[in-house]
């Protein structure tokens, strides 16, 4: 717990830069951390409240274009055959692999048999995934079957999904604003299970900036930070002028990622987001090889979305980097 005169000075430093960015909407994260309101400034993730911001994000514009970028990456991929096989860390609401499904018959046509082996530590996010994958399993014209494992991805039983591969074969592992929630040490490890499984594919998609441990807690430096990040992410989100509801589930799911980051320790926290080039490295040293980026990962994205690197999806207006597109395949193997 910090000193009185240290929360002064956090909150001194929050609201100049609150008021340079147009951040107010982080303002009640820190009149907890100055009141000391435990039971306010812990508001946990999964539950329904999130889970109710969580919806409406994963089909905001930063979502939207992840999950393009991830279409044009998939038609530039090597077709397999009858068979395909995706893992995806993080399912979430189950909103990406069900694209991807039925992306499949329009471009893979030979592709008669999917199975999806879904991992989301969080009930309630679990739930949702199950009703979406059970009624996706009626209505494509796929064979679908899948498996959801309710676990942290950093503490997967490795032979356990392996045993889950009922084609032999690993065709992707897909990692969509998920495997931030847990410490370089962590990510390093998880990277190198991933490694293990062989998958021909291994797709990321996150937000670039450093939230992981180069910054001490609670510093000036990462109050500038995360108000700076988050004001532009909502300022990103909403540029396609929500309705007043889907607004302020926007705000409060910028809110509970930036309140974690500002005010929780040891395993209450779990936001630890990495930079585009740190993940490379990390990618590298667990045995991955970069795809270079290609022009067409980048097609049809929404125009008030911009392309400055190939391999991020940058906003029109300003220079910063907000997320990320990240291809890599075993090293030796081939796609």
């Amino acid at each position: 717990m910090l000193h009185l005169d240290q929360r002064s000075e956090a909150l001194t430093a929050f609201r100049r830069v609150a008021a340079k960015a147009d951040a107010h909407f982080l303002a009640p994260a820190f009149c907890d951390f100055l009141t000391g309101d435990e039971q306010a400034a812990t508001a946990m993730y999964g539950g329904r409240a999130f889970t109710q911001y969580f919806r409406a994000a994963s089909e905001s514009i930063v979502f939207r274009n992840m999950y393009q970028a991830v279409d044009n990456i998939l038609r530039t991929f090597p077709p397999p055959d009858d068979t395909f096989t995706v893992v995806d860390l993080g399912i979430g609401t189950a909103r990406q692999v069900q694209r991807i499904v039925e992306w499949i018959p329009h471009h893979w046509p030979q592709v008669r048999r999917v199975h999806i082996i879904g991992v989301e530590p969080y009930d309630h996010l679990a739930t949702i995934a199950q009703t979406q994958l059970e009624t996706l399993t009626q209505v494509t014209t796929l064979h679908v079957t899948y498996t959801l494992v309710r676990e942290y991805a950093q503490k997967l039983d490795t032979a356990a999904i392996v045993r889950q591969l009922p084609f032999g074969r690993l065709d992707l592992v897909n990692a969509c604003a998920s495997i931030h929630h847990m410490r370089q040490g962590e990510k390093w490890h998880l990277l190198r299970v991933m490694r293990s499984w062989a998958p021909r594919l291994f797709l990321m998609s996150d937000a670039d900036s450093d939230h992981e441990s180069t910054l001490p807690d609670l510093s000036l430096e990462l109050i500038a930070n995360v108000t700076s990040f988050y004001t532009h992410l909502l300022a990103l989100i909403c540029s396609n002028n929500p309705d007043d509801e889907t607004a302020a589930c926007y705000r409060g799911f910028c809110f509970y990622d930036a309140r974690n980051i500002l005010m929780e320790t040891g395993e209450r926290r779990i936001e630890f987001h990495t930079t585009a080039d740190r993940w490379k490295d990390y990618l590298l040293e667990a045995g991955f090889a970069m795809l270079p980026p290609q022009a067409e990962w980048l097609a049809d994205i929404d125009p008030s979305m911009s392309q400055l690197h190939a391999d991020r999806l940058i906003p029109a207006q300003g220079k910063r980097s907000l997320i990320f597109q990240l291809a890599a395949t075993p090293s030796g193997g081939s796609v």
